[in-house]
């Protein structure tokens, strides 16, 4: 079964029609759904997307939502952040340039041998070097669509 590693950025996206890369980010998780691919992400998603929402809008409620529609996404494995997953997150942060929670990201995909799915350039550039890093956009293209 294909497994992938989804950054905050995507789930953020795909909650707010406003943003640039709404129809793309909301396409890329309606067919991660639709095809039954496993969704590992580290448990730092939950308060990175609650605080992405809580930030600009001041809607509690919205930022609840958000945070209940990841921890709610069908199959979906939480990765707490354990020492050793610190230490190597560390290691990687160093050895790609990557700001500390990118490097979570990056480590998680590693550990679990997921594709990184992320809209921020800076992760997708720099963690190629460890990890399979793709668009929304361009991992929707390469799933089914089903009818």
């Amino acid at each position: 079964m294909m497994s992938v590693t989804i950054d905050a950025s995507v789930f953020i996206a795909a909650l707010h029609p406003s943003e640039p890369a709404y129809t793309e980010s909301s396409e890329c998780l309606q067919k991660i759904r639709q095809n039954m691919i496993e969704v590992i992400c580290p448990t730092l998603v939950l308060p990175e997307c609650a605080a992405a929402i809580i930030r600009p809008t001041q809607d509690q409620q919205l930022a609840l939502n958000a945070m209940q529609m990841v921890s709610n996404f069908p199959r979906i494995q939480l990765i707490s952040l354990t020492q050793s997953v610190a230490t190597r997150a560390a290691e990687i942060a160093i050895e790609c340039h990557l700001r500390g929670a990118d490097a979570i990201y990056v480590t998680v995909a590693t550990l679990y041998s997921t594709q990184l799915i992320s809209l921020d350039k800076e992760m997708l550039e720099r963690g190629k070097q460890i990890v399979t890093t793709v668009t929304p956009e361009k991992f929707a293209k390469i799933l089914p669509s089903s009818n």
